[in-house]
């Protein structure tokens, strides 16, 4: 799970839709302070609009946590948008038993 959700990451900073939609489960949801978004398409779909907002995104990962029991994953990172927007973020993802992202939950610190 760990190397999956640094993944989800990698391709989020690379803005790369298809090897998203690869790591996603049909049923996938993400819940952050402004999107309550649920199926791949839509989530994929609301991607794309942060994407097209940005030049660029830079990730930097602080913290990562697994608890395996319970297939979550805990990071802590720091997104930089067009080298000017800076947030904090702790996710909280979700696997299901294939090993795909089903959840994303994101939290601005």
């Amino acid at each position: 799970m760990e190397s999956i959700s640094k993944k989800y990451l990698e391709y989020f900073e690379k803005k790369d839709t298809k090897s998203l939609e690869n790591i996603f489960s049909d049923d996938i949801f993400l819940i952050d302070w402004e999107l309550n978004v649920l199926n791949k398409k839509n989530v994929i779909e609301a991607f794309n609009n942060i994407f097209n907002k940005f030049e660029n995104i830079n990730v930097s990962i602080k913290e990562i946590y697994c608890d395996n029991k319970r297939k979550t994953t805990f990071v802590e990172s720091e997104l930089t948008f067009n080298n000017d927007i800076k947030l904090k973020v702790i996710d909280i993802l979700t696997f299901n038993d294939k090993n795909k992202l089903c959840g994303i939950k994101a939290y601005k610190m």
